[in-house]
């Protein structure tokens, strides 16, 4: 796990195996005993390189090593990339980050972060209370999606001017980045969540926290540290990704032949669609990118 606030000024890179060590350009700079190693050439082990960019205050990668060009994130984006920039995610700080595995297919976990119908019921003792009851609005953005989700203080914007109306305090706004990346905006700070899967049915689930400054004094130290605990603690990981892994059990029971989706569950259907369509054009799946917050 990441620590809050802490910055990473490392010269270099060294593999806790056998500490081979690299340099921050990927080159090998040195390893023990290379006497063992004497028709080694140095200059053709560096660290794989792949095409990346930062856009946003993130760095996004490519995971073809054999293009050459870096992703294009403005045209990949869409209309994404104006509302990422409309919300200021480039000058949001890295607070905290939480890497864990869980027994459960990454699409499953992409699933649970694209609906709003399960939210008074799962969440019922936690953030449920706080929104209204499956109550939405999305819209596809190419391959991506975005939705805002209703909460109980929806309603006031009704007596407030445009100008006032916030997508962070008055509802929740989400956007899911093609094919594996998730922000939420909560009503003072964002959550990036990434889905990495390393089988069918493991995923690595990343939780990002930004804040929109760092904190200065003990007070709002601790205001983040509690804000990261319910959310990630006692929401993600207690709740949704437990359910996640639920459903994968069942899944792999075999006794359901087919699942039932509801006009509330619409993105899930136009997540899958995408999927089913990035497969058809490239089954080796090498054109989707993604950020590595």
């Amino acid at each position: 796990m990441a620590q809050q606030g802490e910055v990473c000024r490392r010269r270099n890179f060294v593999c806790p195996y056998h500490a081979w060590t690299y340099r921050l350009d990927g080159s090998l700079a040195g390893l023990p005993r290379a006497e063992a190693f004497p028709d080694l050439d140095r200059h053709l082990l560096g660290l794989r390189k792949l095409p990346s960019t930062v856009r946003h205050g993130l760095i996004w990668a490519k995971l073809d090593p054999a293009s050459d060009d870096p992703p294009d994130i403005a045209g990949y984006l869409g209309e994404l990339d104006r509302d990422l920039n409309a919300i200021g995610l480039a000058h949001h700080r890295f607070y905290r980050q939480h890497a864990v595995r869980r027994a459960t297919n990454w699409k499953l976990i992409v699933d649970a972060f694209l609906e709003v119908y399960h939210v008074r019921r799962l969440h019922s003792a936690t953030l449920g209370p706080f929104f209204a009851d499956a109550v939405s609005v999305s819209d596809a953005v190419g391959r991506h999606l975005r939705f805002l989700a209703a909460r109980d203080t929806t309603s006031e914007i009704r007596t407030l001017p445009p100008e006032s109306w916030s997508p962070q305090r008055h509802a929740t706004l989400v956007h899911f980045v093609f094919p594996n990346s998730i922000f939420v905006y909560h009503p003072d700070y964002i959550s990036h969540l990434g889905m990495y899967p390393d089988a069918a049915d493991q995923t690595l689930f990343v939780h990002t926290m930004l804040i929109p400054e760092r904190p200065t004094e003990q007070k709002a130290e601790e205001h983040w540290r509690r804000s990261f605990e319910l959310i990630d603690t006692n929401v993600f990981n207690s709740e949704d990704l437990v359910v996640c892994e639920q459903i994968q059990r069942g899944l792999r029971s075999g006794a359901n032949e087919a699942l039932i989706v509801g006009h509330l569950e619409q993105n899930l259907r136009r997540f899958h669609s995408s999927i089913e369509a990035a497969l058809e054009a490239d089954p080796r799946a090498k054109v989707l990118q993604a950020p590595l917050a």
